[in-house]
Order: structure tokens, then C-alpha cells, then sequence
């Protein structure tokens, strides 16, 4: 045998070997990532959810306003979640002009605003301490008018009555307290649009528009669930 038969035959050898790793680490990685099925009990989908009581802060005519209600979403991955939520408007926000009410009396009505519909979000590395996420609530609603905010609502057909449209984005901070607990504080923007001024004052001046409800709001959510 000669000397160049024997670096062939060494060369050949080292080329299978290598051919043979590589197709087994081949098969390794084929291994890793084998295909997974949504219900076949084999993948990393993990399914959970949360409740949350939600605190607004923002304006209606410039005035300060305070919201307050509540939403729950299914969870998946601890990342990605979808639900619904409600909130009302709580403090008791005086539209700026006076009305004559069918008594002769004087009238400084107060402004009712609620919505409620669906709410979407991301949650950015959800196993660290402080974290990041991404909401917006879609939602429908209405806009009403009372004297008292407690005891007396105004018959619509006489006092005007607003069907809006809703809709909330906002960037929030999360800090995880618990397993099962953590707050949430958000930032974002309300546009609000429907408003048809439908409800006037005694010149027919409009009572409020939908620059007026759109605004600048933060919340605050207390969030129990499965995390």
C-alpha cells in the first residue's frame, strides 16, 4: 500500500466521522425541536388568568376626574392576555353652565360618563420583580347628566343621553408581590368619540364634546391571579 493510499484512507475516515457527528447533532437539534400541538398535553402553552380592581385618574372638562371598576383576562404564557373590564366615573364632575328646568328652577347638572368592553395586553419578562407591559381597552359606553349624582338620573329623552366609543392604550410598570398578587401602574391616553351634542344648555350652547372626555389618564390596578 502506498503512502498516499494510507492519507486517503485516514482522510476518508476523517470525513465520515465528521459526517456522522454532524448528522447526530443533527438529529439532537430535530429532537429539540419537535412540533408542537395547542392540544396534544406536549407543549409550553400555559393557560391562566387574573381579576383585577382598576383605579382611573384623569379629566373631563379640564376638571379632575376619578374612575373606578374592575376586569378580569385569561393569560397565556404569562406574557399575552385577553378579557373585559367596566369603569365608571365616581367624582362628581359639574358641567360648566346652568339650565332652567321645566320647574323654573335653576340647575348645575353633573356629568355621568361609563364604559366597559374588551381588554388586551403584553407582558414584557414577567418573571422579574419589576416588569414592563402594553394594555389598551376597547370599550363602549355612555355620557348622562343628573343633578344628583346618587339619587336622581334625568329621563334621557329630556336631559340628552350619549352612546361613545372608548378607546384606552397605555405603557404601565408591574412589581410582583406575590405569586399570586401585584400592582400594576399604567399611563396612557383615553379618546373618546360618539359625543353628538344632542345636550344643550337654555342658548343651545353644547354641554360637552369629545375633546372634552378625551384626556391624559393614569391608573392604578391591584391584580390577583395565576402568575
Amino acid at each position: 500500500m502506498s503512502k498516499w493510499t494510507g492519507i486517503l484512507i485516514i482522510f476518508s475516515a476523517l470525513i465520515a466521522g465528521q459526517t456522522i457527528q454532524a448528522q447526530d447533532q443533527d438529529n439532537k437539534q430535530h429532537e429539540k425541536k419537535e412540533t408542537q400541538y395547542l392540544f396534544s398535553g406536549k407543549n409550553d402553552i400555559n393557560v391562566s388568568g387574573f381579576g383585577a380592581p382598576i383605579f382611573e385618574f384623569s379629566s373631563a372638562q379640564g376638571n379632575f376626574a376619578f374612575g373606578a371598576g374592575g376586569g378580569g383576562a385569561v393569560l397565556f404564557n404569562k406574557r399575552f392576555y385577553i378579557g373585559g373590564y367596566g369603569i365608571g366615573m365616581m367624582s362628581m364632575n359639574e358641567l360648566d353652565f346652568k339650565i332652567h328646568s321645566i320647574h323654573g328652577t335653576i340647575l348645575y347638572p353633573h356629568l355621568l360618563f361609563g364604559h366597559g368592553g374588551f381588554w388586551l395586553g403584553y407582558i414584557h419578562n414577567p418573571e422579574n420583580v419589576v416588569h414592563f407591559s402594553l394594555s389598551t381597552k376597547i370599550g363602549f359606553g355612555g355620557i348622562s347628566y343628573t343633578n344628583d349624582l346618587w339619587t336622581h338620573w334625568y329621563d334621557e329623552s329630556d336631559w340628552g343621553y350619549d352612546q361613545v366609543f372608548v378607546l384606552t392604550p397605555q405603557a404601565e410598570v408591574e412589581v410582583n408581590l406575590l405569586k399570586w398578587f401585584k400592582i400594576n401602574a399604567g399611563l396612557g391616553y383615553r379618546l373618546v368619540s360618539g359625543i353628538d351634542n344632542e345636550f344643550k344648555d337654555s342658548e343651545g350652547n353644547p354641554a360637552i364634546s369629545n375633546n372634552d372626555m378625551s384626556s391624559i389618564q393614569g391608573s392604578l390596578s391591584f391584580i390577583f391571579g395565576w402568575f
